[in-house]
C-alpha cells in the first residue's frame, strides 16, 4: 500500500452564492488547498462535502 498525505485543505466561505457557479465555488476551494499546502502542481485532488 502507497503512503498517501494530505498537505492543505481549503473552505469556501459558508454563504449565498449566486453570483458564483459551483466550479467556481470548488475552483476557489481547490486553490486555497493548493495555497495551504504550499504547492502549484498535484499527482491527485481528492474533493469531499459535507454530505460525503
Amino acid at each position: 500500500m502507497r503512503k498517501i498525505a494530505i498537505l492543505g485543505i481549503g473552505q469556501t466561505k459558508v454563504d449565498e452564492h449566486w453570483d458564483k457557479s459551483l466550479r467556481e465555488i470548488g475552483g476557489e476551494a481547490a486553490f486555497l488547498a493548493m495555497q495551504d499546502a504550499g504547492v502549484d502542481k498535484v499527482d491527485a485532488l481528492y474533493v469531499g462535502n459535507m454530505l460525503s
